[in-house]
């Protein structure tokens, strides 16, 4: 896989998978676009009460800003070419949404190890990914 999308939440699956996915792009010779998806907040009007909706986006960029870079970092300590994508929207369709606009070969992804009940009551993004992309997704645990 040439070009690959990882999503990063700063979790520890996330790190994981960021690992992974830096070792199989060596490997490969391929590159890696690392996504970080905020949350929307123009439905949050509870929200809305205490901040502006640009206060709230501003914040959740450093945020994602904060675990692009520690991401970021692990791919260039492998040598790999890395991309940096910060963008708002619903998880499980924007990953797909920037997967295809970029042209990906495949998704890496951590998961949050729920366990089979909470991920049947729940849902998960990764599940949903599964089920709304015809690309090859790596789920890393």
């Amino acid at each position: 896989m040439k070009k690959l999308l990882v999503a990063v939440d700063g979790s520890d699956n996330a790190t994981r998978a960021i690992q992974y996915a830096t070792s199989l792009a060596k490997l490969t010779g391929g590159e890696i676009h690392l996504l970080t998806v905020c949350e929307d907040h123009a439905d949050a009007e509870r929200a809305h009460a205490f901040h502006t909706i640009e206060e709230l986006q501003k914040a959740s960029r450093e945020k994602a800003d904060g675990y692009l870079s520690a991401a970021e970092a692990v791919v260039k300590a492998g040598s790999v070419p890395v991309t940096r994508h910060v963008t708002f929207g619903d998880n499980a369709t924007t990953i797909v949404r920037i997967s295809n606009e970029l042209g990906c070969d495949g998704i890496v992804m951590g998961t949050r190890g729920l366990g089979w009940l909470a991920n049947i009551m729940l849902g998960s993004t990764s599940a949903t990914v599964l089920a709304l992309t015809e690309l090859p997704v790596t789920l890393v645990k």
